[in-house]
């Protein structure tokens, strides 16, 4: 899981629109660390929230390289903790997606042994007609 989001570099007083872009990255990372560590996740809501990461976060990135030229190691930084937890989003949607199969599967087996067996002219629909 990914780990904490790193912190403006300090030293410098950052231009509004760079701590307000930090703040949007914090944040967004921030919600996905909290959803990652829930228990109630779903998986269209897990795909969701990176798709809306992924949407706002990577071009904020982008902006903020050119506009951050002696931070260039700290936006990659930020880029690879933002790749990492939507990366964790879209794994974790995928694993209950197979959890939820299973559950079928099983389901569906347990159901049919404890069916009795039906003759095949029973499951014949022309019948009903």
């Amino acid at each position: 899981m990914a780990s904490t989001f790193p912190q403006l570099p300090q030293g410098t007083i950052w231009p509004l629109q760079i701590t307000q872009a930090y703040a949007i990255l914090l944040q967004s990372h921030m919600r996905a660390v909290r959803l990652l560590q829930s228990e109630d996740g779903e998986p269209v809501q897990l795909r969701l929230n990176a798709q809306t990461i992924k949407d706002q976060a990577i071009p904020l990135l982008r902006a903020l390289e050119p506009a951050m030229p002696n931070s260039i190691d700290w936006v990659a930084e930020c880029t690879v903790k933002i790749m990492e937890v939507i990366t964790d989003l879209q794994l974790m949607a995928a694993e209950l997606d197979v959890r939820y199969v299973l559950c079928l599967i099983f389901s569906y087996q347990k159901t049919a042994q404890m069916l009795p067996e039906l003759p095949p002219e029973s499951l014949m629909l022309s019948q009903y007609t």
